[in-house]
């Protein structure tokens, strides 16, 4: 099982936008944060999650073609 990350902001709001230009684009996407350090939070937006690599191949290749690069990450199915 893997998420595609198409981006990592230092606003919600920056990130909230990208969300929706994927959405635009027929992209569900999410965005959850993360403190990397006492004054230091991302939000990341990431789509999935996406079974098997042909999945997640598919998704990467239509985010190239729209101008997004993604980033996979693979999760524990647990």
């Amino acid at each position: 099982t893997y998420l595609v990350q198409v981006g990592s902001f230092r606003k919600a709001a920056d990130a909230d936008r990208l969300k929706a230009q994927l959405a635009l684009l027929g992209f569900e996407a999410g965005v959850s944060s993360a403190n990397l350090g006492p004054q230091d939070t991302r939000y990341r937006v990431r789509s999935g999650p996406h079974r098997g690599k042909a999945a997640v191949n598919a998704v990467r290749e239509r985010l190239e073609e729209n101008g997004f690069k993604g980033i996979v990450i693979r999760i524990d199915p647990r």
